[in-house]
């Protein structure tokens, strides 16, 4: 995944434009939950909307097709969920760890093997209906795994980018100094070149008398 947001960039913004209730409630379900040819997605076609419905006790939303709506669902989220549906490169994941919501999915969900603490992965709709047993009843365990996932997502991909671009500036930077002393070089021998050469016409001239 990429992204190129800081780590509480999407939190950060939500709260300057006064998004969302303080007392976030929902179930905010991964575009891709439900199926990419269903646009805008729907409740009925998102794969475990309405069983998590019926038995987490919290409501469900899924994407509203538009990135100020897809704010708004962040802003009132407490789980973001890859319920199924193709595999994603991880930005929206990225973004809601952004947003301080925790993720929940399936191991595989996402190209290139982004390692979530173990806790963010569930096997099935019963394995994950457990863990939101769990996170509710716990809001320690809650905390504490919403921490860990901003602290990999800041290690693994929002330090790994600052890293990646200063290493391009100073890739860059090389560059141009690497550039600049060719070019002062080429100058130089130039010169040499040019004072080799009337030295050696002023020689011969001066041969010429004697």
């Amino acid at each position: 995944p990429y992204t190129f947001i800081r780590p509480t960039e999407l939190h950060d913004v939500i709260q300057e434009l006064g998004l969302g209730s303080l007392e976030k409630s929902t179930i905010y379900l991964e575009i891709n939950s439900c199926p990419f040819t269903i646009r805008p997605p729907t409740f009925e076609d998102s794969c475990y909307a309405q069983e998590l419905q019926a038995s987490s006790g919290l409501p469900v939303r899924i994407h509203p097709d538009t990135m100020f709506g897809h704010l708004q669902e962040l802003a009132n989220a407490k789980y973001f969920i890859k319920t199924g549906g193709r595999r994603i490169r991880g930005n929206s994941i990225l973004e809601a760890i952004s947003a301080g919501v925790v993720v929940l999915l399936k191991a595989g969900d996402c190209y290139g093997n982004v390692n979530l603490p173990m806790e963010s992965y569930f096997k099935d709709l019963d394995d994950l209906l457990e863990r939101l047993r769990q996170l509710e009843a716990e809001p320690e365990f809650y905390g504490d795994l919403l921490s860990r996932q901003s602290e990999f997502a800041r290690r693994t991909y929002f330090y790994a980018l600052c890293q990646l671009s200063e290493a391009y500036n100073s890739h860059i930077h090389a560059n141009h100094a690497s550039r600049l002393r060719q070019w002062v070089l080429g100058i130089l021998q130039v010169f040499k070149c040019s004072f080799l050469h009337y030295l050696k016409m002023t020689y011969n001239k001066l041969r010429s008398f004697f």
